[in-house]
């Protein structure tokens, strides 16, 4: 039996385009931060960079050498896009190893460890347990010896013993900067595989993997960790040393890909949105790895400008310079036949669903720009030879966002009907305004606020680009709180690293901060961060904590979901007696991973506009181009700081009842 069905409830496609057309903006997003988001291509836009790029990494491989190449241009040139499209074509067939790295917040000293993590946690696809079906151990099985690998049973302890010596002779044996870092390094990667191969035949779990993994990443071991991994008896805790051993690490992975047919890619984009310390450290370090590795392409983007007063200051050493830049590409304007490309492309995408639909396929089929209008596009661009690419997508926000007005307005079927894609762009837009036009500060705050969650959004479909990591959440912290130290409204009076003391290695605290109090006393606030699966690591921390002879009045202990803290018996106890301190002296906080996100996403946004390289829409249609004071300004505007609830907490918490003292940091 039939039953009636109200015309309501059947979806009309054209009322369906006409809801996606208010919603939505397929040209809201302008830059890239990740290979992931810019899926949206036109091949004869910088093509041949592209090429290059890719004869590179198959150089590297055919030579087994490590080169260095720039990718640089003025902001909005399409670096950023042209690397996440380099990368997918790494990842297509499995052509290359390749690594995205953005916005690297480590401190100076520890940002080649930093680098290593983030290798590393891209490479195990992020995971903490099964390991085998990942890029590390793929490229493991195929340079294992073949009776091994192939065996199908599990190997007994004479033969993995063979098939370690014939793994690491084959890995590292020829290598004549490899030394014994190089063979440990090597026979952790064998036991990483042997246990990922164990675990996957449900022979027992990946403990030693997983040991292995937090090894390869820099953190420590406890000593009966480490003798898992058969690093003998160690009387402390174990990692990798230093630079070099990190360097090591990073050399052997890449004679690990030569050995599965691929190269090894490092991509840094926007390296120029760093600190001048940061950048210091990082070029120097990369100078090592590309004269110490085989089959290692590392490619380094930003604005050029920026690049060059790096060099001319002299914070990028001119030895540096030449590994990292051992050849440039420079990409230029594009003409604007690409631009109309590179517009129709993402309408493209955006009308796909439609193109069935009678009365959309008509208009497209008059006008590839619809509902742009090719019309528009010619005057919008008369006089011009050529473009940088997002000024084209800035152009056609603008215009869509016309557009959807004028449906709002006429209503969806009569602006079909009358839509036509001549208007002059003075039609568009209202004339121009003065340097200082009225509302531009709301426009500011409008764009530092997309920005953010563009950020945001890029992290959260890449969360192996941000791996749970104690430094790089403490230089976010430090230098998000640096924004706003002795301003008006924050009691932040100044914040510094705790020093180490002569007694032991580490530090009680990360950041000591102080703050002003209502009565003119100063108040002191530490910050500890853990993010250890060690739990003698994790109660070492708290007792640290406890044994200060200078204990500042509030402590704040935090750590982050993805690894939460792993507390034995005597780290329970060490728990314990810090909670007796009351709440008002002591708390625990554990950051879920948007929270961690939005920090990093906050200070990617001034990082952006330190390279010059974050824009603003106008009134008028000019767009002005935002500087890192402009965008902290703004961030204070929105409150983005206090609203942050580990932020905040140090902040704008007093913690009531808290003892306050005169002085400064004892």
């Amino acid at each position: 039996m039939k039953t009636a069905v109200s015309e309501d409830l059947v979806m009309d496609p054209l009322r369906e385009y006409f809801d996606r057309f208010g919603r939505e903006n397929p040209f809201f997003a302008n830059r890239v931060s990740d290979p992931a988001g810019g899926e949206v291509n036109v091949a004869t836009i910088h093509g041949h960079a592209l090429d290059e790029l890719v004869g590179y990494a198959e150089q590297v491989r055919r030579e087994r050498i490590g080169i260095g190449v720039v990718v640089w241009g003025e902001a909005g040139i399409g670096k950023s896009h042209l690397l996440a499209r380099f990368c997918r074509w790494a990842e297509e067939e499995d052509r290359a190893g390749c690594v995205f790295l953005h916005n690297i917040q480590a401190s100076p000293a520890r940002l080649p460890r930093y680098v290593l993590k983030c290798v590393i946690h891209r490479l195990v696809g992020g995971r903490a347990r099964q390991f085998f079906d990942t890029p590390l151990c793929r490229s493991i099985h195929q340079t294992v010896p073949e009776p091994f690998a192939l065996a199908g049973g599990l190997p007994g302890s004479a033969d993995a013993r063979a098939a370690l010596f014939r793994f690491t002779e084959r890995l590292v044996g020829a290598d004549p900067h490899g030394g014994a870092d190089a063979y440990r390094v090597a026979e952790v990667l064998f036991r990483f595989y042997l246990s990922a191969y164990c675990g996957k035949r449900d022979a027992g779990g990946e403990r030693s993997a997983s040991l292995a993994v937090r090894w390869l990443s820099g953190d420590e071991l406890a000593p009966e960790e480490a003798a898992k991994l058969g690093m003998g008896t160690p009387t402390a805790a174990t990692a990798l040393a230093d630079n070099q051993a990190i360097d090591s690490v990073l050399a052997v992975l890449a004679d690990l890909a030569w050995h599965g047919g691929r190269p090894l890619v490092l991509c840094f984009d926007q390296v120029d949105n760093l600190a001048r310390e940061q950048i210091e450290a990082l070029t120097q370090f990369l100078h090592t790895l590309i004269d110490h590795s085989r089959n290692l392409l590392v490619v380094t983007s930003g604005v050029q400008s920026k690049l060059l007063e790096f060099v001319e200051q002299g914070t990028v050493l001119r030895a540096a310079w030449e590994r990292i830049a051992q050849d440039t590409l420079r990409l230029q304007r594009i003409g604007l036949g690409q631009a109309r490309q590179l517009l129709e492309a993402r309408l493209e995408q955006f009308l796909e669903p439609f193109v069935t639909v009678a009365e959309i396929k008509e208009r497209v089929h008059e006008d590839s720009l619809f509902p742009l209008g090719s019309d528009w596009l010619a005057m919008q661009t008369a006089g011009l030879v050529e473009i940088r690419p997002r000024d084209a997508l800035n152009w056609a926000r603008q215009r869509w966002r016309r557009q959807q007005e004028r449906v709002r307005t006429l209503g969806g079927r009569a602006w079909l009907e009358n839509w036509s894609g001549d208007e002059k762009p003075s039609e568009e837009m209202p004339a121009a305004v003065s340097s200082e036009p009225a509302g531009v500060s709301d426009r500011v705050d409008l764009r530092v606020a997309a920005r953010i969650e563009e950020q945001i959004a890029q992290r959260r479909r890449d969360p192996s680009g941000l791996p749970p990591d104690i430094d790089n959440l403490a230089e976010l912290v430090r230098t998000l709180l640096g924004h706003c130290a002795g301003r008006e409204g924050y009691v932040v009076q100044d914040l510094r690293p705790a020093e180490p003391t002569r007694a032991r290695r580490q530090p009680a605290y990360h950041l000591v901060i102080r703050s002003g109090t209502e009565n003119g006393s100063v108040l002191r606030t530490a910050v500890t961060y853990v993010a250890s699966s060690n739990p003698a690591a994790t109660a070492l921390a708290l007792r640290r904590m406890l044994e200060d002879a200078q204990m500042p009045e509030r402590i704040l202990l935090v750590s982050e979901e993805r690894q939460p803290l792993n507390l034995g018996e005597k780290g329970r106890e060490y728990l314990s007696r810090l909670e007796a301190l009351g709440h008002d002296r002591f708390e625990h906080m554990e950051l879920a991973f948007r929270e961690y996100v939005e920090l990093d996403a906050l200070q990617a946004t001034v990082g952006d506009a330190r390279s010059g390289d974050l824009e603003v829409e106008l009134p008028g249609g000019r767009f002005l181009s935002l500087g890192e004071e402009e965008v902290i300004a703004s961030l204070h505007r929105q409150d983005r700081f206090r609203q942050h609830r580990l932020l905040g907490k140090l902040l704008l918490d007093r913690w009531p009842g808290a003892a306050e003292v005169e002085g400064g940091v004892g």
